[in-house]
C-alpha cells in the first residue's frame, strides 16, 4: 500500500493513499481516528471456530501465554517462557489468528491482550477451565 503524507495542525500523518485518491475531505480529528485503526491488526471474530480455538490452545507455551495476558497485557518481548523469541511470536500470531489474542500498536512495540469479553460471549466458561485449571503445565 503506498502512502501519502498529509499534514494537519502541525503534525504530519501519514494517510493510505486510498483516502488521497478519493479526495475525500477529513477533518484532523477523522483523519487521527482512521490512522489509530489501520495500526491495529485485523482481529478476527473469536465465534468462527471452536476446532480452531481448542486447536490453538492444545500447546503448553500457548496456555502459558493466555495465563500471562489475563494478568495484563505484554508486549512481544516480556513473555517469560522457556523458547526463543521467534517461537514466541509465532505462537502469538496462531492465537491471534484464532482469535483469542489482540495486538495493537503502542510507539515501536506491539501490545497483546487477551480478548476476554469475546472469548467469555462466544464461548462461556472455557476461559475460565483454562486460568483456573491446577494442571501444571
Amino acid at each position: 500500500m503506498t502512502v501519502e503524507m498529509k499534514s494537519f495542525s502541525n503534525q504530519t500523518d501519514f494517510l493510505p493513499s486510498e483516502f488521497a485518491r478519493a479526495r475525500v475531505s477529513l477533518s484532523a480529528e477523522r483523519a487521527h481516528q482512521l490512522i489509530k485503526l489501520s495500526m491495529m491488526r485485523n482481529i478476527p471474530s473469536v465465534g468462527n471456530s471452536l476446532s480452531a480455538v481448542l486447536a490453538a490452545l492444545s500447546d503448553p507455551v500457548r496456555l502459558e501465554i493466555v495465563r500471562e495476558l489475563a494478568k495484563g497485557e505484554r508486549a512481544c518481548g516480556s513473555f517469560s517462557v522457556s523458547v526463543s523469541q521467534a517461537t514466541v511470536s509465532h505462537h502469538l500470531s496462531v492465537l491471534r489468528e484464532a482469535g483469542i489474542v489482540g495486538t495493537r500498536v503502542y510507539g515501536k512495540q506491539r501490545i497483546n491482550f487477551l480478548r476476554v469479553a469475546e472469548m467469555k460471549r462466544d464461548f462461556p466458561g472455557l476461559l475460565n477451565a483454562i486460568l483456573e485449571s491446577r494442571v501444571p503445565l
